[in-house]
């Protein structure tokens, strides 16, 4: 037997099956379980503070919502991607978000070859938002951002994308975690020199709500800084409400009305849990099911006859649009999408928040080699 779970924050209350390792049965059970969430994300999950990602949960969990971990009973809870002799454990991430130094010096100890990774992570968001908003014209930047791992990671990338873009980082501030008062430095954006035309926060969650809320108390947009969010997700706004966070731009993965193979797809979704899915639970399902169907190709569940299998390998399903699992590093490049929020005007139905400003193709969102930093 197989087992299957969903693992990441315990809150997101995914439930966990038991495949069998046949291929028909394998299939079977995966149109069961995959992506049957118990309830949506309502948001990003943010660590708690004083929480030390170098120990407590296991690696899979660390690393964020959505990962698929598949392999013997007796491997699974170990930290994912170790070789031990025969038993690999076999792992699909579907976010690979949090990250920071104790992370990833831990993680690239392991043995990477049974890993591989779909959906976001930091130079994707980078490229699309940074690099995208750039070209569109908003030169300056002002950049705040959360001051643990995460947020530095993301505030290096950002800069690095925006000064590659043409533009300039005027200030990039750390601001701290969590935190629930941002007057500091949205009150002195405006009076910056040179003024900034977008604020790009770095910030996830319950800190991204609070800026948000503040941004707009302080009239900001009005002044003529715009906002760029750094990782939004469609659960954000539906918290906050469209017009709360209307002309924000951002990267995302996927958005379910964007054509009508995700909308049909987000109709099975909303038939099941009540709710329109994010790019996480369409990742989710994705990487279920690349794994799924690359066992049933080669008829074996061996973590490295399923590398095989994947290496390479061309993906067009409900998630990945011209993707590729790339063989050196096992990450899935697919195309990405530059989105606005909407104003509340022109939500046509609920969840239809986002307008797709454009596609940008796998080529331009993601690095075109491997980080040679990075073993995985």
């Amino acid at each position: 037997m197989t087992r299957f779970s969903f693992s990441g924050d315990p809150d997101r209350g995914f439930r966990p099956g038991v495949l069998p390792s046949t291929s028909a049965g394998t299939m079977a059970a995966a149109r069961s379980v995959v992506a049957t969430p118990t309830s949506a994300p309502s948001a990003r999950p943010r660590p708690r503070p004083g929480h030390r990602y170098g120990g407590g949960r296991p690696e899979g969990a660390r690393c964020g919502v959505g990962h698929v971990r598949i392999g013997p009973p007796e491997c699974v809870g170990r930290s994912h991607g170790r070789v031990t002799g025969r038993d690999l454990a076999f792992t699909v991430t579907a976010s690979r978000m949090w990250s920071g130094s104790r992370h990833e010096t831990a993680r690239r100890a392991h043995d990477g070859r049974a890993q591989c990774r779909p959906a976001a992570g930091r130079p994707m968001l980078a490229h699309g938002t940074g690099t995208a908003v750039t070209r569109d014209g908003a030169k300056n930047w002002y950049i705040v951002y959360p001051d643990y791992a995460f947020g530095q990671d993301m505030q290096k990338t950002f800069t690095a994308a925006v000064q590659k873009a043409g533009g300039t980082v005027v200030k990039a501030d750390p601001a701290p975690f969590p935190n629930d008062n941002f007057s500091t430095f949205l009150l002195k954006a405006p009076g910056m020199n040179p003024k900034p035309q977008v604020l790009g926060t770095m910030q996830a969650g319950g800190d991204l709500v609070n800026l948000v809320k503040q941004y707009n108390e302080y009239k900001l947009r009005d002044k003529g800084v715009g906002l760029a969010a750094g990782l939004m997700f469609l659960t954000d706004i539906h918290s906050l409400g469209p017009d709360a966070m209307a002309g924000t731009r951002f990267t995302d993965a996927w958005y379910w009305n964007a054509d009508q193979k995700n909308r049909a797809w987000a109709d099975r979704f909303q038939a099941k849990t009540g709710k329109r899915p994010t790019s996480v639970h369409a990742a989710n399902y994705s990487a279920a099911l690349q794994y799924l169907e690359a066992v049933q190709r080669g008829g074996t569940d061996k973590a490295d006859d399923v590398v095989g299998q994947l290496e390479g390998r061309k993906v067009e399903d409900v998630f990945a649009r011209n993707g590729t699992i790339r063989a050196e590093d096992h990450l899935l490049l697919h195309d990405a999408y530059l989105a606005q929020v909407k104003p509340s005007a022109e939500v046509k139905e609920p969840w239809d928040y986002q307008r797709i400003l454009k596609t940008i193709p796998a080529s331009e969102a993601f690095q075109p080699q491997p980080d040679p930093a990075c073993k995985l």
